[in-house]
């Protein structure tokens, strides 16, 4: 349980301070500041990681499609209803 409101906790005050920065910067800049650190805490959980294997070219792509479409696309909407709504 301690897991879980943790999870809604951060998922919540998340959400307050990137709609603040989305109104008072830009939406472009918090999406991009959010992909640059997501990719970041990526590429340290990889390199911890001590059983990497490379992924095949079709999972590669399987996986920067979902984080483009994720990161980019839906986050990029996300924040422009948050600052449309107040």
């Amino acid at each position: 349980y301690v897991l879980v409101i943790g999870a809604n906790l951060t998922f919540v005050f998340g959400t307050m301070v990137f709609s603040h920065y989305s109104k008072t910067i830009s939406v472009a800049w918090v999406n991009t500041m959010k992909a640059i650190i997501a990719g970041l805490l990526f590429l340290l959980f990889i390199l911890i990681k001590l059983e990497f294997k490379i992924p095949h070219l079709n999972q590669l792509s399987y996986l920067l499609a979902s984080g483009f479409l994720g990161l980019c696309l839906a986050d990029l909407l996300l924040l422009k209803a948050f600052t449309i709504l107040g």
